[in-house]
C-alpha cells in the first residue's frame, strides 16, 4: 500500500497486460497520476492508460513531472479500490492500492505464484544455457494444465530425441513434486528423488515452492528455469533447427501481436481465473473469479463460431494454452472449483473445438485424465476431504466434431507427429 499527499484527485486506473520485466512507474503529475510502462531497454513501450476520473479531469500529457516514484516490476500489475482518504494532517490523499502479480489482489483471493527461476535456453552459442540436444530434461507433471503445455509443444515440435522428459508422481508429499513412478523411486535421467533436489542445487533461497513445468541441466543437476510461460514459447524459436520435418510454426511472426493478446486474456480469465473459482476463502472472491470464467468461456466461443482455431487457420500456441484448462473443465473445474455455470460439453462451440484439438496428434494422445483426477481430488484435501476420485464423465472424446468446414487445418502445410506416445495411459501410482 502507497500513500502520497500530493493530491485531491480519485481516479481508477485499469491497464494493459504486459509481460515479465516490464517496468511499470506510478508518477504524480500535478493532480493525477501518470502511468509510464518501459520494457527491459528503458524504452517507453506505451501510453496507453484508460483514466476514468471521478468528476476531475487529467492534466495535459507534458504536464511536470514530480519526483516520487514508485517502481514495481511484475507481470501484471493492477490498481484497484483507489479511493480518497483523509490524511492525519487533514489533507485529502489518493490510496492507490497496488498488485504485482503473483501477490493476490485480497487476502481472499487466489492467483498463480511467480516463476522464480527465469534464466533460458537459447540459440546464442555463448549464453550461459545454449540450446544443446541432450543436455536438458523437461520435468513435467501430467496432471497440471501449465506443466502439459510444455508436454504438448515438445511434441508438435519433434523435439523427444532433443529433450527428454520425466515425469512425476501426480500426488505430492510434504516435499512436492517426486519420482515414485519410477523404479527405486529415482528419476533415471536426473538420479534424484524430488525436483526440490534439482531446485535446491540452483538456489536454497526460493519462496514460491517447486513448481512444473521446469528444465532441469543435466550435468550439472540444476533448474534452469521454471517459467512456464517462456518455455513453450522458446521451444518454437529459440529450438528451431531442432524441429522435425513438417512441424507447426506455433507462433508465427505475423500473429504474434494477435496471439499474445489472446493468450493475455485466456491466462488471466481462464487458465488462472478457474483457480481463482476454487480456492477463493469468500464468497465474492469466488464469485468475481467465477464471473471471468464464464465471460470468457462466452468469448471465446463466440470467437471460435466462425473460425477453426483462436488465432489463425493453423493451431498456435493460443489452442495449446486454452486446450489444457478446457479439457480439465468437465472432469474437474466444472465440481470439484464450483465452475458449473455450464460445461465445456454443453456449449456446442467449445465442445466441437475442444474435441477438435483433443483428436489432433499431440494433444490427446498426452492427456493423462487417471493423472489429472487423481491430483486434484486426492492432492486437494480442503476442498475434497475424503479423497474420493470420482468416476466420470463419461464423454465421448472421438466424436466427429465437424469443424473441417471451417477451414484450415492442424498443421498448415505441415504434418502431425509421426511416433507414437504412451503418455496418456502412463502409470499412476498408488
Amino acid at each position: 500500500m502507497q500513500r502520497e499527499h500530493r493530491t485531491s484527485i480519485v481516479a481508477v486506473v485499469q491497464l494493459p497486460d504486459a509481460n515479465v520485466g516490464d517496468a511499470f512507474v506510478f508518477v504524480l503529475v500535478g493532480e493525477v497520476v501518470e502511468v509510464v510502462i518501459f520494457d527491459g531497454d528503458g524504452e517507453a513501450v506505451t501510453a496507453a492508460v484508460r483514466w476514468q476520473p471521478l468528476g476531475h479531469r487529467p492534466r495535459p500529457k507534458d504536464a511536470r513531472l514530480l519526483e516520487t516514484q514508485i517502481e514495481v516490476r511484475a507481470r501484471q500489475v493492477m490498481l484497484v479500490e483507489n479511493e480518497c482518504g483523509e490524511a492525519a494532517h487533514g489533507t485529502s490523499v489518493l490510496r492507490i492500492s497496488i498488485y504485482a502479480g503473483p501477490v493476490p489482489t485480497a487476502e481472499d483471493e487466489y492467483t498463480h505464484g511467480e516463476c522464480e527461476f527465469t534464466d533460458r535456453i537459447t540459440a546464442e552459442e555463448d549464453d550461459r544455457w545454449p540450446v544443446e540436444p541432450g543436455r536438458y530434461r523437461l520435468v513435467a507433471s501430467l496432471a497440471c494444465p501449465w506443466a502439459t503445455r510444455a508436454v504438448i509443444v515438445r511434441r508438435l515440435l519433434g523435439l523427444e530425441e532433443a529433450i527428454s522428459l520425466a515425469v512425476v508422481d501426480p500426488i505430492q508429499d510434504e516435499r512436492s513434486w517426486r519420482f515414485t513412478l519410477d523404479p527405486g523411486g529415482r528419476d533415471p535421467g536426473l538420479g534424484i528423488r524430488y525436483l526440490a533436489e534439482a531446485y535446491d542445487a540452483a538456489n536454497s533461497d526460493y519462496s514460491n515452492g517447486v513448481s512444473v513445468p521446469a528444465v532441469v541441466d543435466v550435468p550439472s543437476g540444476r533448474l534452469v528455469t521454471n517459467d512456464f510461460p517462456q518455455i513453450t514459447l522458446d521451444l518454437s524459436t529459440q529450438w528451431a533447427d531442432h524441429h522435425r520435418d513438417g512441424a507447426p510454426d506455433l507462433y508465427p511472426q505475423p500473429r504474434r501481436d494477435e496471439i499474445d493478446d489472446v493468450m493475455a486474456r485466456v491466462y488471466r480469465d481462464l487458465n488462472d481465473a478457474v483457480y481463482g473459482a476454487g480456492f477463493a476463502s469468500s464468497q465474492r472472491a469466488h464469485e468475481q473469479a467465477y464471473a471471468k470464467v464464464f465471460d470468457c468461456l462466452d468469448w471465446m466461443s463466440e470467437r471460435l463460431r466462425h473460425q477453426r482455431y483462436l488465432v489463425a487457420d493453423t493451431i498456435t500456441e493460443a489452442d495449446v494454452r486454452a486446450f489444457t484448462t478446457l479439457v480439465r473443465f468437465d472432469p474437474v473445474y466444472h465440481g470439484h472449483f464450483k465452475c458449473n455455470r455450464n460445461k465445456i460439453a454443453e456449449d456446442p462451440v467449445l465442445w466441437a473445438y475442444l474435441r477438435d484439438l483433443y483428436q489432433t496428434p499431440g494433444f490427446g494422445d498426452v492427456t493423462n485424465f487417471a493423472h489429472i483426477k487423481t491430483h486434484y481430488y486426492r492432492v486437494h484435501t480442503d476442498l475434497n476431504p475424503s479423497g474420493i476420485v470420482p468416476l466420470g464423465p463419461d464423454l465421448d472424446w472421438g466424436a466427429a466434431h465437424g469443424r473441417e468446414a471451417l477451414g484450415g487445418s492442424p498443421f498448415g502445410g505441415g504434418t502431425s507427429p509421426p511416433a507414437s506416445t504412451d503418455l496418456a495411459t502412463y502409470r499412476v501410482g498408488t
